[in-house]
């Protein structure tokens, strides 16, 4: 198994989240460029002065959306690091959009954002770590859930798109079971409500 963050000093790789993220061997360390999450987006430009301390390598075109599991080497903090390739299928202002919406939702029952950093082969967005899978893995391998979870499931996610489209005026639009975690430390599982790359800003300007 290769390793999509070989180089890069701050995130250590621990493993793929999902299904498809596949990733060839890194023919080079290519310099990776620091990008503020307060943005502007001023874009991904391999003109931009190399970061002095983090180097990536190169996902397979075409992999968008790719997810791994990495470990913060100054905190030991685990993490989860979205992998979007730049190149042909690389929309900058679909991507700005969701950096700019995920990072001003900040609500126990949304996935946290962390930062965003740019390569010169892809742009990763660092999250959160939920360890416990998703919803739709949940129901896979547990089969029809009892009502009282169910209700406890739906609460929690009804809290979270309260938040985001009273507080914010923002439209996740793609609610999903693929795309709602669970934190399974406690008893009763904490949602995580995630992947914000269709959402929208409604709020007036």
């Amino acid at each position: 198994m290769s390793d999509p963050l070989n180089g890069v000093i701050k995130y250590k790789f621990v493993g793929f989240l999902g299904e498809g993220a596949v990733f060839i061997p890194p023919r080079e360390s290519a310099p990776c460029y620091g990008h503020s999450a307060g943005l502007p987006f001023s874009a991904v430009n391999p003109s931009l002065p190399p970061h002095s301390h983090l180097r990536s390598s190169r996902p397979i075109p075409g992999t968008f959306g790719s997810v791994v599991q990495a470990e913060n080497t100054e905190t030991n903090e685990p993490v989860a690091i979205k992998l979007i390739t730049l190149g042909d299928r690389f929309h900058p202002k679909y991507v700005e959009r969701e950096i700019l919406n995920h990072r001003a939702l900040v609500h126990p029952h949304i996935v946290s954002f962390k930062e965003v950093f740019l390569t010169r082969s892809c742009l990763a967005i660092v999250m959160e770590f939920v360890g416990g899978g998703s919803l739709q893995g949940w129901v896979e391998r547990n089969g029809r859930l009892p009502e009282w979870q169910c209700r406890c499931f739906f609460q929690q996610l009804i809290l979270a798109l309260h938040y985001s489209h009273k507080s914010l005026g923002i439209s996740h639009r793609d609610i999903k079971l693929g795309n709602i975690l669970l934190n399974d430390k406690y008893q009763v599982p904490i949602l995580k409500l995630c992947d914000f790359g269709y959402s929208k800003d409604y709020s007036p300007v």
